[in-house]
């Protein structure tokens, strides 16, 4: 596996991102939010010791939003060794007022003696801060919990590296709302991810208000969300009925027999031309129908 892409995802349960991978894979988390989570936002960490895996993994987590994490990390690799490389850059972590101890909660906890760490432009705001700082000092044992070097564990001086780990043509791609080396917006993270067209209630109960810019719920001294029967369960997800469709390729009769207007009426029944580029711009037929649809529900 050379790349793995995954981003606008909504997680809100006890436990996230379980990210474990090896011989050479390299994985990108953004953006993302993590709502009321135990921990691992996210748990990285490589499958195989060094003897056997020497190349191990990757991880660039970044433009990530993080609120109210239960665990003493947001992240951790508690990895007993292996070739971890974990790049993680201008990540948002926000405290809730519902828990009282956020003295012991860090962005990551480490303890894998052979991983290796870039944290830069990451933001932090806990309950008694006027705003977000961003801490000069990433690597400071306020943000990154160490582990025990009589155990074989991982310090500050196994774990820090003086650059990023090379990216490559698997870097994040720079979006207008960030400019590069600067943090993804949270409001713009909260209205995009997850299945935005239509906020359910357990999307709104974990983002609050609208979905977009309200206050996220706090859930005062009630833990992490377990069970979707806590947030009031899951809602009814109701459909409409379905336009005609007579080849079964996803494109309603009457887009494939109007685009363009000089189409033949068999035109509908071939389920080819749903994978066809009429327009040439490299979305197929049916990725152009897919976007006109959201375009117009919006």
């Amino acid at each position: 596996m050379d790349n793995l892409p995954d981003g606008w995802i909504l997680n809100g349960h006890g436990y996230a991102s379980l990210i474990r991978a090896g011989y050479g894979a390299r994985i990108t988390y953004w953006p993302n939010l993590y709502a009321h989570c135990r921990g691992r936002c996210p748990r990285p960490g490589p499958w195989d010791d060094l003897l056997l895996d020497p190349q191990g993994m990757q991880l660039d987590f970044t433009n990530n939003v993080v609120f109210a994490w239960w665990g003493t990390g947001a992240g951790n690799d508690p990895s007993t060794s292996g070739n971890g490389r974990y790049n993680f850059v201008s990540n948002y972590y926000r405290g809730a007022g519902g828990i009282t101890d956020w003295g012991e909660r860090t962005f990551f906890e480490i303890r894998n003696p052979d991983a290796k760490g870039w944290f830069s432009g990451n933001r932090i705001k806990l309950p008694h801060d006027n705003g977000p700082i961003t801490p000069q000092d990433q690597y400071d044992e306020d943000f990154i919990t160490y582990g025990d070097p009589d155990e074989n564990e991982a310090t500050r001086s196994t774990f820090e590296v003086s650059g990023p780990f090379e990216s490559g043509e698997y870097a994040v791609p720079t979006l207008p709302q960030a400019p590069a080396g600067a943090p993804l917006g949270e409001q713009s993270v909260k209205r995009d991810v997850g299945a935005c067209l239509k906020r359910d209630q357990l999307d709104l109960h974990l983002l609050g208000a609208d979905g977009t810019t309200g206050e996220y719920k706090e859930r005062q001294g009630e833990g992490p969300i377990d069970n979707p029967s806590e947030v009031g369960g899951w809602p009814t997800l109701s459909t409409a009925a379905p336009p005609e469709d007579a080849d079964k390729d996803g494109v309603p009769d009457d887009r494939e027999q109007t685009t363009p207007a000089n189409r033949s009426p068999e035109w509908k029944n071939d389920p080819r031309n749903a994978q066809l580029d009429d327009n040439g711009d490299g979305r197929t037929n049916l990725e152009e129908y897919l976007t006109e649809i959201v375009s117009e529900s919006e």
